[in-house]
């Protein structure tokens, strides 16, 4: 699988949580809280590198360009 593909997933990824820990039917209190949370971190655990790569006027980790 090349870079582009994996972080493609990686993101679809993030969206299918997202959706399921915030919008689902089952999910609400304590457990929607958790679970939204888990995935905001997960958010900025993805674009803390991109913003990173920006400063330095590198190539963003999540698109791919190397």
């Amino acid at each position: 699988m090349g870079a582009d593909r994996a972080h493609r997933g990686c993101a679809a990824g993030w969206h299918v949580a997202y959706n399921l820990s915030s919008a689902s039917a089952v999910a609400s209190g304590t457990v929607a809280a958790v679970s939204t949370t888990i995935v905001m971190l997960w958010a900025v655990a993805l674009l803390t590198p991109a913003y990173r790569a920006t400063r330095r006027d590198a190539p963003s980790p999540l698109r791919g360009d190397r």
